[in-house]
Protein backbone atom coordinates (compact mmCIF):
# COMPACT_ATOMS: atom_id res chain seq x y z
CA UNK A 1 0.00 0.00 0.00
CA UNK A 2 1.38 3.04 -0.94
CA UNK A 3 1.88 5.89 1.84
CA UNK A 4 3.29 9.26 2.08
CA UNK A 5 4.19 10.91 4.88
CA UNK A 6 5.04 14.78 4.86
CA UNK A 7 6.49 16.61 7.43
CA UNK A 8 5.44 20.49 5.93
CA UNK A 9 1.86 20.43 4.66
CA UNK A 10 1.22 19.87 1.07
CA UNK A 11 -0.36 22.31 -0.81
CA UNK A 12 -3.71 21.81 -1.27
CA UNK A 13 -3.96 19.43 1.39
CA UNK A 14 -7.03 18.96 3.07
CA UNK A 15 -7.22 15.82 5.93
CA UNK A 16 -10.61 13.79 6.21
CA UNK A 17 -9.93 12.89 9.64
CA UNK A 18 -7.23 14.25 12.00
CA UNK A 19 -5.41 11.50 14.20
CA UNK A 20 -3.07 11.82 17.45
CA UNK A 21 -1.02 9.00 18.94
CA UNK A 22 1.84 8.86 21.47
CA UNK A 23 5.44 6.94 21.23
CA UNK A 24 5.52 5.62 25.06
CA UNK A 25 9.06 4.48 25.84
CA UNK A 26 10.38 2.57 29.00
CA UNK A 27 13.34 0.67 29.52
CA UNK A 28 14.75 1.48 25.93
CA UNK A 29 11.51 0.29 24.45
CA UNK A 30 8.55 1.41 22.74
CA UNK A 31 5.15 0.18 23.24
CA UNK A 32 3.30 -1.35 20.39
CA UNK A 33 -0.15 -2.61 20.09
CA UNK A 34 -1.74 -5.56 17.74
CA UNK A 35 -4.61 -4.34 16.11
CA UNK A 36 -7.69 -6.59 16.68
CA UNK A 37 -9.01 -8.64 13.55
CA UNK A 38 -11.88 -6.78 13.30
CA UNK A 39 -10.50 -3.34 12.61
CA UNK A 40 -8.60 -1.68 9.94
CA UNK A 41 -5.58 -2.92 9.39
CA UNK A 42 -6.29 -5.81 11.64
CA UNK A 43 -3.46 -8.22 13.04
CA UNK A 44 -0.98 -5.49 12.32
CA UNK A 45 0.95 -3.18 14.90
CA UNK A 46 1.20 0.07 15.77
CA UNK A 47 1.50 3.09 18.62
CA UNK A 48 -1.31 3.63 20.57
CA UNK A 49 -3.17 6.29 18.38
CA UNK A 50 -6.69 6.53 16.99
CA UNK A 51 -9.05 9.79 15.46
CA UNK A 52 -9.39 13.20 17.39
CA UNK A 53 -13.55 14.04 17.90
CA UNK A 54 -14.62 17.20 17.26
CA UNK A 55 -13.04 20.15 18.32
CA UNK A 56 -10.60 17.82 20.31
CA UNK A 57 -7.25 18.90 20.79
CA UNK A 58 -4.43 16.55 19.50
CA UNK A 59 -2.77 16.61 22.70
CA UNK A 60 -6.30 15.61 24.49
CA UNK A 61 -7.27 13.52 21.96
CA UNK A 62 -3.61 11.60 22.82
CA UNK A 63 -4.13 11.21 26.23
CA UNK A 64 -7.68 9.81 25.53
CA UNK A 65 -6.84 7.74 23.25
CA UNK A 66 -3.48 6.40 25.20
CA UNK A 67 -6.21 5.42 28.10
CA UNK A 68 -8.99 3.99 25.89
CA UNK A 69 -6.59 1.34 24.60
CA UNK A 70 -4.33 0.66 27.57
CA UNK A 71 -5.46 2.09 30.63
CA UNK A 72 -2.17 4.39 30.38
CA UNK A 73 -2.91 8.09 32.51
CA UNK A 74 -0.28 9.99 30.30
CA UNK A 75 0.62 13.70 31.95
CA UNK A 76 -1.15 16.84 30.80
CA UNK A 77 2.68 17.80 29.08
CA UNK A 78 4.16 15.75 26.82
CA UNK A 79 6.30 16.14 24.00
CA UNK A 80 5.05 17.13 20.61
CA UNK A 81 7.60 15.27 18.20
CA UNK A 82 5.50 17.02 15.12
CA UNK A 83 2.28 17.05 12.88
CA UNK A 84 2.85 14.23 9.69
CA UNK A 85 0.20 14.99 6.70
CA UNK A 86 -0.50 11.55 5.53
CA UNK A 87 -1.49 10.54 2.08
CA UNK A 88 -3.07 7.11 1.75
CA UNK A 89 -4.24 6.53 -1.66
CA UNK A 90 -6.64 9.62 -2.25
CA UNK A 91 -7.24 9.23 1.41
CA UNK A 92 -5.64 12.31 3.36
CA UNK A 93 -5.11 12.58 7.03
CA UNK A 94 -2.89 14.14 9.90
CA UNK A 95 -1.17 13.02 12.77
CA UNK A 96 0.20 14.65 15.39
CA UNK A 97 2.69 12.36 17.72
CA UNK A 98 3.66 12.79 20.88
CA UNK A 99 6.23 11.35 22.91
CA UNK A 100 6.43 10.43 26.77
CA UNK A 101 9.67 8.28 28.50
CA UNK A 102 8.93 6.50 31.46
CA UNK A 103 11.40 5.59 34.06
CA UNK A 104 9.38 2.12 34.98
CA UNK A 105 7.10 0.45 32.63
CA UNK A 106 3.39 0.83 33.21
CA UNK A 107 0.30 -1.53 33.33
CA UNK A 108 -1.49 -2.26 30.64
CA UNK A 109 -5.14 -3.65 30.34
CA UNK A 110 -5.89 -3.57 27.16
CA UNK A 111 -9.04 -2.48 25.16
CA UNK A 112 -9.79 -6.36 23.63
CA UNK A 113 -12.33 -4.83 21.38
CA UNK A 114 -9.34 -2.37 19.64
CA UNK A 115 -5.89 -4.70 20.31
CA UNK A 116 -5.15 -8.37 21.17
CA UNK A 117 -1.79 -7.45 22.47
CA UNK A 118 1.10 -5.35 23.79
CA UNK A 119 4.73 -5.96 23.37
CA UNK A 120 7.63 -3.23 24.33
CA UNK A 121 10.16 -3.59 21.83
CA UNK A 122 13.40 -2.29 20.94
CA UNK A 123 13.26 -0.16 17.43
CA UNK A 124 15.05 -3.13 15.82
CA UNK A 125 12.79 -4.96 17.09
CA UNK A 126 9.65 -2.88 16.14
CA UNK A 127 11.18 -3.08 12.31
CA UNK A 128 10.43 -7.32 12.54
CA UNK A 129 6.17 -6.50 13.65
CA UNK A 130 3.93 -6.23 10.58
CA UNK A 131 3.38 -2.99 10.99
CA UNK A 132 0.44 -0.95 10.20
CA UNK A 133 0.81 0.59 6.91
CA UNK A 134 3.38 3.80 7.12
CA UNK A 135 4.31 1.77 10.27
CA UNK A 136 8.09 2.09 9.59
CA UNK A 137 7.53 5.64 8.67
CA UNK A 138 6.36 6.91 11.63
CA UNK A 139 8.70 4.91 13.53
CA UNK A 140 11.53 6.49 11.83
CA UNK A 141 9.96 10.12 12.15
CA UNK A 142 10.11 9.14 16.02
CA UNK A 143 13.20 8.17 16.84
CA UNK A 144 14.46 11.35 14.50
CA UNK A 145 12.54 13.74 16.49
CA UNK A 146 12.48 12.51 19.91
CA UNK A 147 15.37 14.11 20.84
CA UNK A 148 14.37 17.80 19.52
CA UNK A 149 11.31 18.36 20.88
CA UNK A 150 9.06 20.83 23.10
CA UNK A 151 6.60 20.24 25.38
CA UNK A 152 3.12 21.26 25.49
Amino acid sequence: MNVQFFEEKPLGFVPAVKVSGCCCESEGRTLFLRRAKNTDYGGTWCYPAGKLNEGESPLVGARREVFEETHISLPKKLVHLGTLFCLVADFAYTFDVFWKKFEVKPSIILNKKEHTEFRWVTMEEALELDLIPGGKEVLDFCKKKSSTSVEL
